[in-house]
């Protein structure tokens, strides 16, 4: 880690596009200006972290939530799949019959 030491006012460069400027000094506070281009993201490190935790804690739900609902949907999805197989030939003889019945 660099470290240095900077009065008010003074800046430091980051590359050629990120400047950061020295604003003010109060206690064990000290506040800083950062001028970068839009695409350069910037955000506090606790912020960063909160987020990343969120996003993993949510990516766990949603795969949480997906597994529970189709293992709660497999035996309907099962009982459809019968249910089609059992009655698929019916219909089909029902729609020939039909059809014989118009001719």
């Amino acid at each position: 880690m660099l470290v240095l030491a900077r009065k008010i006012g003074e800046r430091i460069l980051i590359g050629e596009e990120v400047e950061v400027t020295i604003i003010s000094v109060r206690g064990d506070q000290v506040r800083i200006g950062i001028a970068a281009p839009a695409e350069v993201n910037i955000c506090r490190a606790e912020l960063a972290h909160q987020v990343r935790c969120e996003n993993a804690a949510a990516a766990r739900g949603a795969w949480a939530v997906r597994e529970a609902a189709s293992a709660a949907l497999k035996p309907a999805r099962d009982a459809a799949d019968n249910d089609t197989r059992v009655h698929a030939p019916r219909s089909v003889r029902a729609i020939r019959e039909r059809r014989r019945a118009r001719q």
